[in-house]
């Protein structure tokens, strides 16, 4: 088949790369984000898309607008490619109804849930937010509702228990890209018997952002842990001390009732359990210092944290030279300026 490919993170350019290697189907031209500055550097720097076509020599396009007249230029760019199909995954912009139309079979898009669950741009994230075990991929036909497409094919994947959104998201590529190139094998089978969703299932998220990721200690431990998991690496979940200190939490683990009664001597446990959410207490076990928070629900142990514009730490070394004290609280309300 004659294909579009349209993209820009390095998630999608190693489905990109795969589509290359295989060799099975001639990419007729690649479409991505136009180069941004990236870091300090105020030079232009392309995304891994552009740059994995640049180094494979294959027809590169980076508009800047799909709207109005850009629109219709990059449209009749496009349909002179006399495509097949346009595969879509991680594009980053609204792609115009007579673009994505335009190949003979029209166009498909990767999304990384179950849908019609978590329709929208964090699906990843929000499977371990909302303490899901069970996510996938879905291959649907790109339509004018965002992820509302006919179903093509799916794929599932556990979610483990203690595993970050960068973790997950890093073992769920493999089985995205392989769900993709088994799909276009059987693609006009698969459009014959696309099934559309069930809108009474539909849920959604939206983008993360860093006021989200504040931590409200009266929510159970397990809505907490999930927190930390989901919001990992970004926009990375944190908390504010008494003093006003940012502290960004990377890991955290959920303890059982036994594993409290272990950490504490006979009868102080029943008073920890007395303590306000946020109180911060400090156990130690084989020489080592743990963290622990009380939360709505009970404690929930910090791994691994970071005062803000340090570096990460594991709570042990954290708490040799901290700012928390056996006591003390994660308190107050973010002001303007630790919302970044």
């Amino acid at each position: 088949m004659k294909l579009l490919y349209f993209g820009s993170p390095e998630i999608s350019a190693q489905l990109l790369d795969r589509l290359i290697v295989d060799g099975e189907h001639q990419i007729c031209a690649v479409i991505s984000n136009p180069d941004r500055p990236k870091g300090r550097s105020s030079q232009p720097v392309p995304t891994p898309v552009s740059s994995r076509a640049l180094d494979a020599g294959l027809p590169l396009f980076r508009f800047e607008s799909l709207k109005g007249e850009a629109g219709h230029q990059a449209f009749q760019e496009l349909q002179a490619f006399d495509a097949d199909l346009a595969v879509v995954f991680a594009y980053g912009s609204i792609i115009p109804k007579a673009i994505f139309e335009a190949p003979r079979l029209g166009s498909v898009n990767l999304h990384g849930s179950l849908l019609p669950a978590l329709r929208g741009a964090s699906p990843v994230q929000s499977a371990i937010l909302q303490g899901l075990t069970t996510t996938g991929w879905t291959l649907q036909r790109l339509g004018e509702r965002m992820d509302a497409g006919d179903i093509l094919s799916t794929v599932e994947i556990a979610v483990d228990g203690r595993e970050t959104s960068g973790e997950l998201f890093e073992r769920m590529i493999p089985s995205g890209v392989q769900l993709v190139i088994d799909s276009l094998r059987r693609i006009d089978d698969l459009i014959a018997a696309a099934r559309p969703q069930d809108e009474a299932q539909a849920t959604y998220c939206s983008k993360l952002r860093p006021d989200d990721a504040f931590i409200s200690w009266s929510d159970t431990s397990e809505k907490i842990h999930n927190q930390i998991r989901g919001m990992n690496p970004a926009p990375q979940a944190r908390t504010i001390t008494e003093k006003g200190d940012l502290i960004l939490l990377h890991r955290s683990a959920l303890l059982s009732d036994e594993d409290i009664a272990a950490l504490f001597p006979s009868g102080d446990a029943a008073s920890r359990h007395a303590l306000l959410p946020g109180t911060i207490c400090v156990a130690k076990q084989s020489g080592k210092k743990r963290l622990l928070a009380r939360t709505g629900s009970g404690f929930l142990e910090i791994l691994e944290l970071q005062l803000s514009g340090r570096k990460r730490m594991p709570a042990h070394d954290f708490l040799n030279g901290s700012v928390l004290a056996d006591g003390s609280r994660f308190d107050g309300a973010p002001d303007a300026k630790q919302i970044v």
